[in-house]
């Protein structure tokens, strides 16, 4: 039941004019819908630390672990190779020819005297020793660029020469005992003649260093370097074979021959001349370029 608003007369739920005063009566809103209940939303779980991560199924075969870039450990500073040594040795000649000649045939006659005058060899391989140090200061400093001059081969006598003979005659020494090895003694004594090949270059530089230490200082300075020093050499001694024998071939033509002779003869005297010069300064091109100094 409602009642009219205007005469509050009682009127029927569904009527829409008072049957009293007759005023028009609004129709009663309808009802609202009730909303939907939601279920609650699920509490949030609190983060967990240090959980141990799932665990992959077996596979039941081999499975390769997962590749890594592999990086190679730096490369060892590399040596100079025998053509540089050969350049070197050249511009060196080109620019002091008659000097250097002059300085190393005048090493030769001193040293061959040494020998001779010297009949006992506790003095003559001590003079021959101190004299071949002179001469590797000469080979030094031509390469460096430096002034040369007889003076340079008497500069091993002086209060240190027993430090300069003994250095030298210690290498001979080793090289000596690694030759007389059965068998293999030889091959092991040319190895060595190269290992201990910067002796007398470490005498010179170094003041303070003895001859057991500058021993060992050459081995570690010639590592990675022997092959290179030795193709050097080898490379030239089978140069001057080669010309050798094909000249003496030619020189056995009818006629032609004297000439071939003659040309023979002239190479022979310049090698002879030039060839312990050239392979002084090679050997020290070697030390001045050592990566491992």
């Amino acid at each position: 039941m409602m009642y009219c608003p205007n005469c509050g007369a009682q009127m029927d739920d569904d009527a829409r004019f008072c049957p009293n005063c007759g005023n028009m009566v609004s129709p009663p809103a309808p009802p609202e819908p009730e909303a939907p209940l939601t279920p609650p939303a699920p509490p949030e779980e609190a983060p967990v630390f240090n959980q141990a991560p799932p665990v992959a199924p077996d596979p039941g075969y081999y499975q390769a672990p997962p590749y890594e870039s592999y990086q190679a450990p730096p490369a060892a500073p590399k040596g100079p190779g025998f053509m540089s040594a050969y350049l070197g040795a050249f511009s060196v000649l080109k620019g002091k020819p008659i000097r250097l000649w002059g300085l190393s045939l005048l090493h030769g006659l001193l040293s061959f005297l040494a020998t001779v005058i010297g009949a006992i060899p506790i003095i003559s391989i001590p003079l021959t020793y101190l004299l071949d140090v002179g001469m590797k200061a000469i080979y030094r400093d031509g390469l460096r660029g430096k002034e040369v001059n007889s003076d340079q081969l008497f500069m091993a006598f002086n209060k240190r020469f027993l430090r300069f003979a003994g250095g030298m005659a210690w290498r001979d020494l080793w090289i000596l005992i690694w030759c007389l090895i059965p068998i293999v003694g030889p091959i092991f004594a040319i190895i060595k003649a190269y290992s201990y090949r910067f002796v007398p270059y470490i005498l010179l530089d170094d003041e303070e260093i003895s001859a057991t230490q500058a021993l060992r200082e050459s081995m570690a300075q010639t590592t990675g370097m022997k092959g290179q020093m030795f193709l050097a050499d080898f490379l030239v001694y089978v140069a001057i074979f080669v010309v050798s024998l094909v000249l003496s071939l030619l020189a056995q033509i009818p006629y032609i021959g004297v000439l071939f002779g003659l040309v023979l003869v002239i190479v022979m005297i310049l090698i002879c001349m030039f060839i312990s010069l050239f392979l002084g300064l090679v050997e020290v091109y070697f030390y001045e370029k050592c990566p491992n100094r």
